[in-house]
């Protein structure tokens, strides 16, 4: 400014300075690279898009309250590099530690109630099925297999409802012939 001798020179000076202010971005993360944490962050928002149910209410609200935080700084500003890789960092571990909610054993347990406590008065093949299937169940599984669990309750279902009573052989009509029906 001290070099222009006219209004005119002075004008144009200012000018230039505007004109090179004005081309300097109004981003407060310039400079900063948000290649890796843009790209993650869309990831993450897919996935919450579809919603939690499938998680623990922790996990799940540690995953989104990282998302907000990082929306929150897009719009006002990491300020360095190592804030923007700090809170990739944050988002990575965050994914990476969604944990699934337990699946529902609810359907297992009644199935399991309705085993009669003696199977000695059903045949043996019967009783067995009743005892495979009360084996088969695996406790712990998570709710991406829950179909795993409901199979496992329908096993025990339809084992006991097939249960067949033992043939005891007696000779409920007296004529010597095993055969439990009467003649009238």
């Amino acid at each position: 400014i001290q070099n222009a001798q006219t209004k005119d020179e002075l004008a144009e000076v200012l000018a230039k300075a505007k004109s090179d202010l004005d081309a300097i971005p109004n981003d407060a993360n310039y400079g900063l690279d948000l290649t890796e944490l843009k790209a993650k962050l869309d990831e993450a928002k897919e996935l919450e898009s579809k919603g939690g149910d499938l998680y623990t209410q922790d996990s799940w609200n540690s995953f989104t309250a990282t998302i907000a935080g990082i929306d929150y700084m897009l719009e006002n500003g990491f300020g360095t590099q190592d804030k923007v890789d700090e809170y990739l960092g944050y988002l990575t571990d965050n994914r990476v530690a969604l944990a699934y909610k337990d699946a529902d054993y609810t359907a297992v347990d009644e199935a399991l109630a309705s085993v009669p406590s003696d199977l000695s008065g059903y045949t043996e093949e019967s009783a067995k099925a009743v005892t495979d299937a009360v084996a088969a169940v695996v406790r712990g599984k998570k709710i991406t297999e829950q179909s795993e669990v409901d199979a496992m309750a329908e096993a025990i279902r339809n084992a006991v409802d097939a249960l067949k009573q033992k043939d005891t052989g007696n000779d409920d009509n007296n004529k010597g012939d095993d055969n439990n029906t009467l003649d009238c």
